[in-house]
């Protein structure tokens, strides 16, 4: 059973409440014995200069193993510029949820199709006599049911039948430039002119020239360049500025909307690091959080209580990021919170920026 959506999600879907994004989202659902498998592709009319969410969720009953496919350097035409693949969690209703995304990109408009996706699936669970009629049937000849026991045999097979289940193409229509026809000024109105024939006696009196003038625009230039005083370099933005843009930057890629925390806290250390680097010239970026913790307890930039601020978050975003530990909505607005508020507490002072700019 296959369904395609191009507005809205079915009933079963997590997002099925009204918003307006999913207006732009292609839903493809099909369903097989235990498993339900949902693709979502956004956006659904992307330009040729658009990145593609592609996600493929699987949900299946417990006791059944599911098997999304790897991924490889290109899906289809499409070029796989990132991947994301999250460990298996335990939806609200009691089902295992397995989710890949795939970050895709072309380079120029056109018809585009995400090819079909081959999703393997063993069922485990105990079959019991009632059960036993429900069992899927898998390409086996004379409609039989390969995985069944037979009747006058009680012994159930060794190993436990593989299914699959198989997806539906999905087709994007990439947009070309909006206003085409302005390709049209760019095109030449007349064949080009041959420049005219100098007459050979006039050869050598315009090269000599030539070279007279030129060498004097050098020496001019090399003079003005020289008695110049050095332009004053673009003004710095501030660290604190950059870290600010970086934070709203990470609130608009709604990370935790979609429960994708790992790489919510990766980004969001990476901001708190570069912004040390640049407000106190600590290596930040380039240490590991055990190294970055024994510079910073030998450093006198930072108050006791900022370094134990500091080791806290940083601690907590690698538990998120390397052992899967799963925030709660509290915790993940109190990291957050806390990482803003080391940026206000430890930027420049004003008598910082004053005698810095002497």
């Amino acid at each position: 059973m296959a369904t395609l959506l191009g507005c809205q999600p079915s009933a079963d879907s997590p997002s099925a409440t009204p918003d307006a994004k999913v207006e732009n989202v292609i839903i493809q659902e099909k369903e097989r014995g235990p498993v339900r498998v949902e693709l979502r592709v956004e956006p659904k009319n992307p330009s040729f200069a658009d990145r593609i969410r592609y996600t493929i969720t699987a949900r299946a009953e417990q006791g059944v193993e599911v098997k999304l496919p790897d991924p490889g350097t290109n899906l289809g035409h499409f070029i796989i510029k990132d991947f994301s693949s999250f460990p298996t969690k335990e939806t609200a209703d009691g089902k295992s949820e397995l989710r890949q995304t795939y970050v895709l990109e072309v380079v120029t408009s056109g018809e585009y199709t995400i090819p079909e996706t081959h999703i393997a699936f063993v069922d485990q669970r105990k079959k019991t006599p009632e059960a036993k009629g429900d069992a899927l049937v898998d390409d086996a000849p004379g409609g039989q049911n390969p995985s069944a026991e037979p009747a006058e045999s009680p012994v159930p097979p060794t190993e436990p039948e593989t299914f699959r289940l198989v997806t539906d193409p999905v087709t994007i229509q990439v947009a070309s430039l909006e206003n085409p026809e302005s390709l049209e000024d760019l095109r030449p109105i007349e064949a080009p002119i041959e420049p005219p024939v100098i007459p050979a006696s006039l050869k050598w009196p315009l090269i000599i020239a030539g070279s007279v003038v030129g060498g004097l625009l050098v020496i001019t230039l090399l003079f003005m360049l020289l008695r110049h005083r050095k332009a004053a370099p673009p003004p710095r933005i501030p660290p604190e500025e950059l870290a600010y843009r970086e934070f709203e930057w990470l609130l608009a890629q709604e990370f935790t909307e979609r429960d994708e925390l790992k790489e919510f806290y990766f980004h969001l250390s990476r901001i708190v690091r570069e912004y040390i680097e640049r407000r106190f010239g600590l290596r930040a970026p380039e240490s590991t959080t055990e190294e970055f913790l024994e510079d910073l307890a030998r450093s006198d930039d930072l108050s006791a209580s900022h370094k134990s601020l500091l080791r806290g978050f940083l601690e907590k975003a690698d538990l998120v990021k390397f052992a899967r530990y799963a925030p709660g909505g509290d915790e993940i607005t109190a990291s957050f919170e806390a990482a803003k508020n080391f940026v206000a507490e430890t930027r420049p002072q004003l008598e910082e920026v004053t005698s810095g700019n002497r």
